[in-house]
């Protein structure tokens, strides 16, 4: 059974300067940066240890996790052009890589209202770029996606592995969830492999977010 590919690249990342999304890697370098909080966790950003053979010029994230998910050798220099990868929310395979995005399993949208809101810049740009919050798929699963939380859409397959894998990433940054996502994850994911999560409230216009409270 194809399982999600979860690949950590390194413990330690050293940072160099944010990508410019509307200058940087003409394909999909920002595809995963939507929805309207979007701008507040920055761009791809390029990794001083993965350094490509244009002068001057590191990998972003987009292509090392395209380098290095590839089953076979991925081919390009700072842009990942081609290689091998499996789809884990369809289990199709691609050779293109102009036809694959990088899709944050927690959506920007989600994670800012479920938490990241208290962060700092600095720890926003490094969860965008944390290479286990990310997920390689087609360009029509990622738009179909977009900014929906677990409890609206989930991949046509694998569904368990996906919920599995959204609980992780909010274990791991102290995110909350609120009550529809914990029926969702509760449905696909069995008591013993479900990471207690903490809950969010209902935030609108006349009760916003407050210091300590995600919602």
């Amino acid at each position: 059974m194809t399982r999600l590919i979860i690949i950590l690249l390194a413990s330690t990342i050293a940072f160099a300067g944010g990508i410019d999304c509307k200058n940087g890697d003409t394909v999909s370098t920002c595809e995963s940066y939507t929805g309207k909080r979007a701008a507040l966790f920055g761009s791809w950003t390029e990794w001083i240890e993965d350094p490509c053979p244009i002068a001057n010029r590191n990998r972003n994230t987009r292509a090392v996790v395209l380098s290095a998910r590839s089953l076979d050798s991925a081919t390009g220099d700072c842009t990942i052009k081609q290689g091998k990868w499996i789809d884990p929310y369809t289990d199709s395979v691609f050779i293109d890589a102009h036809d694959l995005q990088i899709d944050h399993v927690v959506p920007l949208d989600e994670a800012y209202t479920s938490g990241a809101y208290q962060w700092t810049r600095k720890d926003r740009i490094r969860f965008a770029n944390d290479t286990s919050v990310l997920i390689i798929t087609s360009r029509h699963q990622n738009e179909s996606k977009g900014s929906k939380s677990v409890a609206e859409w989930l991949p046509p397959k694998n569904q368990k592995e996906y919920c599995i894998k959204w609980a992780l990433i909010k274990r791991k940054y102290n995110l909350v969830a609120d009550s529809m996502e914990l029926e969702t994850l509760q449905k696909y994911v069995s008591k013993g492999e479900l990471p207690k999560l903490g809950t969010k409230v209902v935030c609108t216009e006349s009760r916003p977010p407050q210091s300590g409270v995600a919602c």
